[in-house]
């Protein structure tokens, strides 16, 4: 092969591609991935309220298995799409079929898709899930400490408001697109926990409970005894990773008394009562 018309051809090609409008490169883009990556039927979704130890219950997982997976589908996507899935006006069906390069893997980790997991069930008939659940008041504190609010607060002012990160996270201590508003924000995120537990409690045969707290007294063997009851194996050492820090620490050394005072306090342990009582986390008010 005369190597100079290969490497020349090669070049207009590729000089084609670059001088492509952005859209069009995105089109096309898309459309190749449509063509050319299937999505995973038995995918295992890994599920819970934001904070709950997802990411590193997930990350661990597929290091001891050495299984791929999917991290924060929504992480780099406009909000609206992930309040489009919510409110149905995006299909979670469509949202799929267009983007299957996020379910292709065998572990997909995203904590949004435990809010519509009636749909994701429909979709994925085979697939199962985990649903790593955390104590509501340490739950509740690290998603507050994510967006620098406090906890004793009876409502949040207009300052605080503007100060909230991103129109997602607005959504989540506002509550309503959820189906979830309270009182105030504390009694909203806390009926947040009551709906991602309900996942787990309405779908136990499909679904795989995972403490936090279970997970943190021994990582090792947590994630051995998990993917034992997903029917993978164990393949590597995960030792070594067991205490990377996966995502931004919250502020662990205020007690809750501290962090939320008494009447937010009690208004998380009286509304994730029944939860909290069936998963072995005592009150500490009256």
């Amino acid at each position: 092969m005369d190597q100079s018309r290969y490497v020349g051809g090669w070049t207009r090609r590729l000089a084609r591609v670059l001088r492509m409008p952005h859209d069009a490169w995105q089109r096309g883009k898309a459309a190749w991935i449509r063509h050319h990556i299937r999505v995973n039927p038995q995918a295992v979704f890994i599920l819970g309220n934001q904070k709950s130890g997802t990411t590193a219950i997930a990350a661990l997982l597929a290091k001891a298995t050495g299984k791929s997976i999917t991290l924060d589908i929504f992480y780099n996507l406009p909000a609206r799409i992930e309040m489009a899935l919510l409110t149905g006006e995006l299909p979670l069906s469509r949202f799929v079929a267009e983007n299957p390069q996020y379910f292709a893997t065998d572990l997909v980790k995203e904590p949004g898709l435990t809010f519509v997991y009636e749909p994701l069930s429909t979709h994925f008939p085979q697939a199962r899930s985990v649903l790593c659940l955390r104590d509501p008041r340490d739950n509740i504190r690290s998603m507050l400490n994510r967006v620098n609010l406090p906890g004793r607060l009876d409502r949040l002012t207009p300052e605080h408001w503007q100060a909230v990160p991103n129109l997602l996270w607005k959504h989540i201590l506002e509550g309503r697109l959820f189906g979830c508003d309270g009182v105030n924000y504390i009694d909203t995120l806390a009926r947040r926990w009551n709906r991602a537990l309900a996942v787990y409690e309405r779908h136990h045969d499909r679904v795989i409970l995972a403490r936090y707290e279970d997970f943190v007294v021994d990582k090792t063997g947590f994630i051995a005894s998990l993917a034992r009851r997903l029917g993978m194996e164990s393949r590597h050492d995960i030792s070594a990773h067991v205490d990377v820090q996966y995502q931004p620490r919250g502020d662990h050394t205020v007690t809750w008394e501290e962090f939320f005072g008494p009447a937010n306090l009690q208004i998380i342990e009286r509304t994730c009562a029944e939860g909290m009582r069936a998963h072995g986390y005592a009150p500490v008010t009256e």
